[in-house]
């Protein structure tokens, strides 16, 4: 099946799904796709952010980078892997998510 939720991979991305919210506590530090919203410190352990998003080098080569918040934390371990896994499912379902790679996306860390 497809992995949505980040102690679904392996390595986990983080374990806050599981139960081990270890060192959390750092506002935005899980992702939308994280169960970190059950450990202490609540809603705000999650960053407005699926982990990760997608970018065109010159090349027009897809590369899939981190949300600097996220990754600047520490928790969790390779987030964007959630963003890609996302996007790949709804992309083999239709054209319809084909993103224009010249729309340029505000991010918030």
């Amino acid at each position: 099946g497809v992995k949505l939720h980040t102690h679904d991979y392996s390595p986990q991305i983080d374990g806050c799904g599981t139960g081990t919210c270890g060192n959390l506590g750092i506002p935005g530090a899980g992702t939308i796709m994280s169960y970190c919203h059950l450990c202490s410190g609540g809603i705000s352990n999650i960053a407005q952010s699926f982990g990760g998003h997608r970018i065109h080098d010159t090349d027009n080569t897809e590369l899939w980078v981190q949300n600097e918040g996220v990754a600047a934390i520490e928790f969790s371990n390779d987030a964007k892997r959630v963003s890609e896994t996302m996007y790949q499912h709804i992309r083999s379902r239709g054209e319809c998510v084909d993103v224009d790679p010249n729309i340029v996306v505000p991010i918030q860390g």
